[in-house]
């Protein structure tokens, strides 16, 4: 695990406009390829973000390729965060993998990336402390301490993405990655059996994580 969401992330019912438009936001900023990163957990709190909604024509139009030219300020911070995001899901999956497949797709969005990073950090997001959380996953993988401590990477980058975006947002955050964290390993916890890759949920037998993800 040790990312920040699955690559499409756990909400997977978001109403089509808020997606439409987050989708077209993301194409319109940083490239029609980089649509294919569109995270439904994004579209979500670009939700959260927006209040009462400040749609355009062209983010209701269902015409696919109808880009609009003024995005509201919700949907930039999305869009910027999706493709931010995606990066550190595709290089966790190369560091589990190594698969070609992988350090291709990296090298086709890295475009787009350089361009997110760059106007998150011009907002003044604390991208190298993120990356820095990120990158304890495996150590705290290896050690094994606890659920809460092998899902803190997770959400602690996700309590820092919700809070950038709205400060009152924090905690939702942070339970919010908690449980995508807990979620994806319920989900993955077969196949993790299967290829020998860490699973928290098997790592700690104890828990129950159904039971963790219905309190959650």
């Amino acid at each position: 695990k040790g990312t920040i969401a699955p690559m499409f992330g756990l909400m997977k019912r978001a109403e089509r406009l808020a997606y439409c438009g987050s989708c077209k936001t993301i194409g319109a900023m940083y490239g029609q390829r980089a649509r294919l990163l569109l995270n439904h957990d994004m579209v979500f709190l670009g939700e959260l973000l927006m209040g009462e909604p400040e749609w355009g024509p062209a983010h209701r139009s269902f015409n696919c390729m109808a880009m609009p030219k003024e995005h509201p300020r919700a949907l930039q911070y999305a869009a910027t965060a999706a493709v931010v995001l995606a990066h550190f899901q595709i290089d966790d999956q190369i560091a589990d993998s190594g698969r070609r497949r992988w350090k291709a797709a990296k090298r086709f969005f890295s475009p787009a990336y350089r361009k997110a990073a760059a106007d998150l950090r011009a907002s003044g997001f604390p991208l190298d402390e993120m990356a820095a959380t990120l990158a304890t996953q495996k150590a705290r993988e290896r050690r094994a301490v606890s659920l809460a401590d092998v899902a803190e990477p997770t959400a602690r980058a996700t309590e820092m993405v919700f809070a950038h975006g709205e400060p009152e947002l924090a905690s939702i955050g942070r339970r919010f990655g908690y449980l995508v964290y807990v979620l994806d390993a319920w989900e993955d916890r077969a196949r993790d059996a299967k290829s020998g890759d860490f699973s928290a949920l098997l790592a700690f037998p104890d828990v129950d994580g159904k039971a963790e993800i219905l309190a959650t």
